[in-house]
């Protein structure tokens, strides 16, 4: 005798119809804002995507636990997923969605299985048994659109607005560590920013106050790698200073850096033009640019997938507890047999 024993059958059916509405909904609008996010046409590159692929977890996740018949689970997590062949048509994207279907579906089946193992209902337990599956599938055919975007555009050339979200991480860093208030990489300018590295980082009053030593460490490996000659600015005044990285950063984009422009769009193009630099200047990379940007995104993806699991545990279990304050379903007590080694 199962958990889902002590739900109303003809509820249940109504619930599987609205989960699968849904579910097939959030696919297609995650699906279309993944690719509008691809093609530069979303205001926001990261967040949008991540909350709404994690609400799609946590739906198919609350589905794979409720549906009565377990054999819906398999042509609706299909249908979910079949925005993304309509939005990237070619063959090897859609052999790639067949089959991390399945890996999604394998995930999904897991958690099944573990609810009917289990004495008592744990929606923690029990979606964190197969979310990997899930989470990894949905990560795999993003990546494999992103690739085959690539492919198809063979003048593509890399954004890397895309990935910038990366840098908010060293930027918040030395904010806050600056006791700076309001301020954000998409309000900072150019010289706030290198000010802000330079009074934290090199300005000998505030050197014990402020970065660590592996945080300076990190600033001074990233600022040389994209030609920043950031440590010579501790015997120069804080104006020079910023000057002569100014100069630094403009000989490297080719075009005057004046100092009051976003922080953001700076950095984002000098990453640009650092990457666009190495590819063109390397025959087997520039022909596999494909592929290389690809693996760039595929990690970032792959990171931003193990936080979104933890939150699409979180609103799993939301989801649950709504439909159980609700009525939708109910838990009741249930004995079964279970088998014993008699020694």
């Amino acid at each position: 005798m199962g958990a889902a024993e002590g739900m109303n059958p003809k509820k249940i059916r109504t619930i599987d119809m609205v989960f699968a509405v849904l579910i097939t909904a959030c696919g297609a609008i995650f699906f279309l804002i993944v690719t509008r996010a691809m093609n530069g046409e979303s205001q926001s590159a990261w967040l949008v995507p991540f909350f709404s692929a994690t609400i799609f977890a946590a739906l198919l996740s609350i589905f794979a636990v409720t549906v009565g018949v377990k054999k819906l689970i398999s042509p609706i997590v299909f249908i979910a997923f079949l925005p993304s062949i309509i939005f990237t048509p070619t063959l090897g994207h859609i052999v790639v969605v067949i089959v991390m279907v399945f890996v999604a579906m394998y995930g999904l089946l897991t958690m099944r299985y573990t609810l009917f193992n289990l004495l008592m209902i744990d929606m923690k337990t029990i979606v964190r048994s197969g979310i990997f599956y899930v989470g990894f599938a949905m990560v795999c055919v993003v990546t494999s659109q992103y690739y085959f975007l690539l492919k198809g555009n063979e003048n593509y050339v890399f954004d890397a607005n895309e990935h910038i979200k990366i840098i908010n991480v060293l930027t918040d860093m030395v904010i806050k560590k600056s006791n700076v208030e309001n301020i954000t990489l998409d309000t900072m300018t150019v010289d706030n920013f290198l000010l802000l590295i330079i009074r934290d980082v090199y300005t000998k009053e505030n050197k014990n106050a402020g970065v660590s030593v592996e945080d300076q460490g990190m600033i001074v490996r990233w600022a040389g790698s994209m030609g920043i000659a950031i440590e010579k600015v501790q015997n120069n005044i804080e104006a020079q200073a910023i000057e002569d990285i100014k100069s630094g950063i403009s000989e490297k984009i080719g075009r005057e850096v004046r100092g009051d422009e976003l922080a953001s769009c700076v950095i984002s193009e000098l990453i640009s033009m650092q990457l666009q630099h190495l590819i063109m200047s390397n025959d087997f990379l520039f022909d596999h640019r494909a592929e290389f940007f690809t693996a760039i995104f595929f990690l970032i993806v792959l990171s931003l997938a193990t936080i979104g699991k933890f939150f699409a545990v979180i609103f799993s279990r939301f989801g649950f507890m709504l439909l159980r304050e609700f009525k939708f379903i109910n838990i009741v007590k249930s004995q079964r047999d279970a088998e014993m080694i008699a020694l």
